[in-house]
């Protein structure tokens, strides 16, 4: 077996799957289609190929392969381990209604014996062994792997291991993976002489080379066979490194190593014993620079809550090291120098990464500061209670330090478990966050709503309102889907509104935005609205950052097919009714990430009501 590094196992995964006629494909964004709402991230290669296994799209090519990027919020939790990671690179060959099992075996079998160079004694492929009514024990893989491995190397395992799917709904069918045998002569468990066992390591998954796509799930749980079988195969390339490289877990490959040298170097801590927390920076840090590279930005809500979570973590894991301010900075420089040649996005991107990254330390970290003291306050008061041996914060208290600090209740738990406290009662936390929610709506009740002022003409407050909707759609589609509203105030004469960006919106940016609001204007598109559930809401592509404020039945108002927004304001019954010729007059700063933009009509012909 020789030694390569992570690159050039991609290259040579892509090169050997081009010769066997896949077409190779770009990654796609981290970021699911528009239209998928079954999960937060594309969490796999496939994820974004589904249409083409159900026979809803056309494939350029029945063969194709790529290296995908990908992200689960699964592991999140675990991160530090050996082997697990939330942002990962997966390496995938797809065949489209044309080759099955037997090919599938075949070319998994020969990259990595050939390839790699891997020795076939420690390779123990799994078939699916049936639990399953409705789908039966795949008989004819088991027999496949009788042509290149002995008995006691293949395993019949069930519809947890081998069985697999993209979501809850969407293509599925058994699979088989390949588990590399890392060696007896470790301190494993001491039971497990072949893959299965959920108590150590030894054996390591390192590719699901083949899902059989047979399967459609309906979303009544129901199984229904597909127009024609597919073959979906991915492997991990951070475990496939380590295996090749000889470590016993990912942070000590070429994908890690530079990055855990680099925090060393810029904390001065011992990595040994600082290991958990140098293993989740690592990883972590990772992960944001891709997510803000593909457009996402940190917020309170889905995706974008996500990436604030990483981010707020990382920061809390820099104030344990004792690090400088830039430290997390200078790491993401770190991670965009050791990938730009593989992935030029990040690259182009990299003045985002870091002041995304900048923003958000500048708002969290004298805040976590803040909260760490009102943790230690609470601990000492339920000490002094008549509650001195409760060893776990209650939802309220849990809550407060969420709502008034920002610290998720993640790391509430964290910085309890350091001192001895036990983790916050999840269903505790979620009853005070929905109690708080429900006072928010009971105190809003009879209130102007939509971000309007209660003085002023209020047929042109309206003709500014809905002009606003149109505004925060052209923002979107000119600097990207990560624009989101962050606070707006309108009068009878102009709109203040506040959105996420990074960067001061450049002369031509403001023209294109000025350009498209008054395109629709012009085309007098109609307004329509309905109410629905904000889950329903979602699924229809509906923007809006503040449905919790609206109850169980929310309104979506809707301009032409070019806005769709969530809303609880007044509306023209049509664009045309906006008169004038829309202009931003000013752009500013508002905060750290926030960009604030002032806008009138320039002929300041309103139309009567």
């Amino acid at each position: 077996m020789q030694f390569l590094t992570a690159h050039q196992i991609q290259e040579k995964f892509l090169k050997f799957f081009e010769s066997k006629n896949h077409l190779i494909i770009k990654s796609h964004s981290l970021i699911p289609p528009k239209d998928d709402k079954s999960s937060l991230f594309v969490t796999s290669g496939m994820h974004s190929l589904k249409k083409l296994f159900i026979g809803q799209e056309k494939s350029k090519a029945n063969r194709l392969c790529n290296v995908q990027k990908c992200l689960r919020t699964i592991d999140i939790d675990g991160i530090g381990d050996t082997y697990h990671n939330t942002f990962f690179f997966m390496l995938g060959n797809w065949s489209i209604g044309d080759y099955w099992k037997k090919e599938a075996i075949a070319f998994a079998w020969e990259f990595l014996t050939q390839e790699l160079g891997l020795s076939k004694d420690n390779l123990y492929p799994t078939y699916f062994e049936s639990d399953m009514p409705d789908v039966p024990t795949d008989i004819e893989m088991h027999k496949i792997w009788l042509n290149y491995l002995r008995p006691h190397q293949i395993t019949g395992l069930g519809k947890e291991d081998n069985f697999w799917s993209a979501g809850p709904t969407g293509p599925c069918g058994p699979s088989s993976e390949i588990y590399y045998d890392l060696g007896k002569n470790k301190d494993w468990c001491g039971k497990c002489e072949k893959p299965g066992c959920s108590k150590c390591g030894r054996f390591l998954e390192i590719w699901n080379c083949a899902v059989c796509m047979q399967y459609n799930r309906l979303e009544n749980g129901d199984l229904e066979p597909l127009p024609f079988t597919s073959i979906d195969a991915g492997a991990g390339l951070e475990r496939i490194t380590s295996v090749i490289q000889g470590k016993d877990n990912n942070y000590d490959t070429d994908l890690f190593r530079p990055i855990m040298d680099e925090i060393a170097h810029l904390t001065g801590k011992n990595e040994q014993e600082n290991l958990n927390s140098f293993r989740i920076i690592a990883d972590h840090i990772r992960a944001a620079c891709f997510l803000i590279a593909d457009g996402i930005r940190p917020g309170n809500l889905d995706r974008e809550y996500v990436l604030r979570r990483v981010l707020r973590k990382l920061i809390r894991k820099q104030s344990l090291l004792e690090a400088k301010d830039d430290f997390l900075t200078k790491l993401a420089d770190k991670v965009i120098g050791l990938y730009e040649e593989w992935w030029p996005e990040i690259n182009g991107n990299k003045q985002m990464v870091i002041d995304v990254i900048s923003a958000e330390q500048e708002i969290f970290a004298k805040a976590l500061e803040r909260g760490i003291k009102e943790f230690h306050k609470t601990v000492e008061k339920i000490k002094k209670s008549d509650h001195p041996h409760r060893n776990y914060l209650t939802g309220e208290e849990a809550f407060y330090l969420y709502e008034t600090y920002g610290i998720p209740r993640e790391i509430i738990e964290e910085i309890g478990l350091e001192i001895g406290f036990m983790s916050v009662p999840t269903l505790d936390f979620q009853n005070a966050v929905a109690s708080h929610q429900q006072k928010s709506r009971e105190s809003m009740a009879g209130k102007f709503k939509g971000g309007l002022s209660e003085e002023g003409d209020v047929w042109k407050k309206t003709q500014f309102h809905t002009t606003a909707h149109l505004m925060l759609e052209a923002m979107r589609r000119v600097l990207g889907s990560h624009v989101q509203q962050k606070g707006q105030n309108i009068t009878d004469e102009r709109i203040r509104f506040d959105f996420s960006h990074p960067d001061k919106l450049t002369s031509i940016e403001i023209e294109k935005i000025e350009n498209l609001v008054n395109e629709q204007i012009k085309k007098d598109l109609p307004v329509s609205i309905a109410e629905m559930s904000v889950e329903e809401a979602k699924k229809q592509g509906a923007i809006g950052v503040f449905e919790d404020r609206y109850g169980d039945k929310i309104k979506v108002y809707s301009i032409g097919d070019f806005s769709k927004e969530i809303c609880g304001g007044p509306h023209v019954e049509r664009a045309g009714q906006i008169k004038g010729t829309f202009k931003i007059l000013k752009e500013e700063s508002s905060s750290k990430g926030v960009r604030r933009v002032k806008a009138i009509f320039k002929s300041r012909q309103f139309v009567d009501t």
